[in-house]
């Protein structure tokens, strides 16, 4: 995906337009190949294959699940062709009438566009060796699951590659840990 240019796109007119699910992705190539300009924030997450594998994959999820936002001229907006693309589900709008997003101003297109510039978010790679839903970070207190320190609750110091570093209290004070990501999830 392209990074954004914010000044080419603030004088057009912009729409969120409604996609089947899981069908953001498509939606924005063939619009993009229209010659329409879109945007559709992307964050990558860690998930696995299938059901059987424990392995995981970087697999691509949109930020507004069955929405593509388009923008136009202002002086033409071609209804008729995007009516008649089958991907494209409808346009949010109020009593039949298409709404125009608004640009500026907190909660507008532009304050997106400038939190994901490139419109993508990757997930940190260590999140492959995490369970899914229940990634920490440094700092974030976890629980083990497994082992002879099943049910404690520790403190993440460092995380590297495939393994965390913990604080647990023994022996009268912290002492640090090691442990595999697969053993921990983040405390509710």
């Amino acid at each position: 995906m392209r990074a954004v240019d914010l000044d080419m796109l603030a004088g057009l007119v912009w729409y969120a337009l409604l996609v089947p699910p899981r069908k953001e992705r498509a939606a924005h190539d063939i619009l993009q190949r229209q010659g329409i300009d879109t945007y559709l924030p992307i964050r990558k997450e860690w998930r696995r294959r299938n059901r059987y594998s424990k392995a995981k994959d970087l697999c691509e999820f949109a930020e507004t699940p069955r929405y593509v936002f388009a923008g136009f001229n202002p002086s033409f907006v071609p209804w008729l062709f995007l009516d008649r693309l089958p991907i494209i589900s409808g346009v949010v709008g109020i009593e039949g009438r298409p709404v125009r997003l608004r640009w500026e101003g907190r909660g507008g297109l532009e304050q997106m566009m400038r939190t994901y510039p490139s419109a993508t978010y990757v997930a940190p790679s260590e999140q492959r060796y995490m369970h899914t839903h229940h990634e920490f970070t440094v700092g974030d207190e976890v629980e083990v699951i497994g082992g002879v320190l099943d049910g404690r609750r520790l403190k993440v110091v460092n995380i590297r590659e495939s393994s965390a570093i913990c604080q647990m209290l023994m022996l009268g004070g912290p002492q640090d840990v090691t442990l595999p990501l697969a053993n921990l999830v983040k405390s509710a």
